[in-house]
């Protein structure tokens, strides 16, 4: 499939994998527009997603994104890039709706270096306050990825992982 009829390009992968600054340049590549779905959701919150966390529970948070999900495909945006969060392939029907709306392309980074990113942002992960828990957590997640998505190595310098997103997108 070309990239210009790929419907929306979803990016997933660990938190810290590089979704966001990989799909705002993805996007510029293929002149598209750029979605950042925890942006939507705050957006649309009017709060941030650890304040959502905090007054909603992550029940509440993963209400909003798989609401934030189906916008986008109503939109009236044209086929955009989005950066999905960490989380989102733990609902079963928002796999499923990603497949069926177009592309979805894993960011695969190795856990490590993933959590390393994120202890630089720790206010950004709600869920990053027990360690330990967070580690099995995210454990869980790779093989809903590897399950649902074409893999793409984010290992490396960003202007090649853009690379390797365009070419499995080709």
């Amino acid at each position: 499939m070309s990239p210009s009829s790929a419907g929306i390009v979803w990016l997933v992968g660990l938190p810290g994998c590089g979704k966001t600054t990989v799909g705002a340049a993805v996007a510029r590549r293929l002149r598209r527009p750029f979605v950042d779905l925890d942006h939507e959701i705050e957006s649309a919150a009017t709060q941030t997603v650890a304040g959502i966390f905090a007054t909603e529970g992550e029940a509440g948070f993963r209400r909003r994104e798989s609401q934030a999900l189906r916008s986008l495909v109503s939109s009236a945006l044209p086929q955009p890039v989005v950066a999905c969060g960490g989380g989102v392939v733990e609902g079963e029907e928002n796999a499923a709706f990603m497949t069926g709306a177009g592309s979805v392309i894993w960011l695969d980074l190795p856990l490590e270096n993933a959590l390393a990113r994120c202890r630089r942002q720790p206010e950004v992960r709600p869920l990053m306050a027990e360690t330990a828990v967070y580690r099995r957590r995210l454990r869980t997640r790779i093989p809903l990825y590897r399950a649902l998505g074409c893999r793409v190595d984010a290992s490396g310098p960003v202007a090649e992982v853009v690379t390797r997103v365009l070419a499995a997108l080709a």
